[in-house]
């Protein structure tokens, strides 16, 4: 394995889907790098989140499903009512425990579950929300070896979410959408180098 961190899982709430088009649109769809994002969503309806962000990028999205293995160049997005959760072998699991911070589901279960089961090969980024969901597990995942990225609070549309992030994890990177966004072209390039 290499050292060189292979996945990305995003994390955000009200404000956040607009930086998730941005950040998205520019990965190619050839990248070794493997995604996950965790939104909160109503579980009262039907998700068209994989579909809408599958509009905005060349990344082939999908609605996660239990045991489906993480794959280069997908994006695995969280269900409504469903925690995401990973697993060694590089699988990921859904669980209806109860609501964490009122949601279902929650950035910190994955963020925890990924600093437990892949630690440093992991790039964890929290994004605009309105709830501290996502911070302690970004304090996890910095803690295991992970690279944290928080959105800079400047340009959320919610700023709670990435400035309780930065409070539990004061050493995490602070980007803009636009930075986020290089930083994981950045990171898309080291991991070629190293396949």
């Amino acid at each position: 394995m290499s050292d060189t961190p292979r996945t990305v899982v995003l994390g955000g709430s009200a404000g956040s889907l607009e930086v998730l088009f941005e950040v998205l649109a520019r990965i190619p769809a050839d990248t070794p790098l493997a995604f996950v994002v965790v939104v909160h969503l109503l579980a009262s309806a039907p998700s068209r989140l994989a579909s809408v962000l599958g509009s905005k990028t060349r990344l082939r999205v999908r609605e996660i499903e239990d045991g489906v293995a993480l794959a280069p160049g997908v994006v695995t997005v969280a269900a409504p009512g469903y925690h995401v959760l990973f697993e060694r072998d590089r699988s990921l699991r859904v669980s209806d425990e109860p609501p964490v911070h009122h949601a279902r589901p929650s950035i910190d279960l994955a963020f925890e579950s990924a600093a437990d089961a892949l630690g440093p090969e992991v790039v964890a980024v929290l994004l605009s929300g309105a709830s501290e969901d996502g911070a302690a597990g970004l304090a996890r995942l910095h803690a295991h070896g992970a690279r944290t990225v928080v959105q800079d609070a400047s340009t959320a549309r919610v700023r709670l979410m990435p400035e309780s992030g930065l409070a539990k994890t004061p050493n995490a990177e602070v980007a803009t959408p636009r930075e986020i966004a290089e930083l994981l072209l950045e990171l898309d390039a080291a991991a070629r180098e190293t396949s």
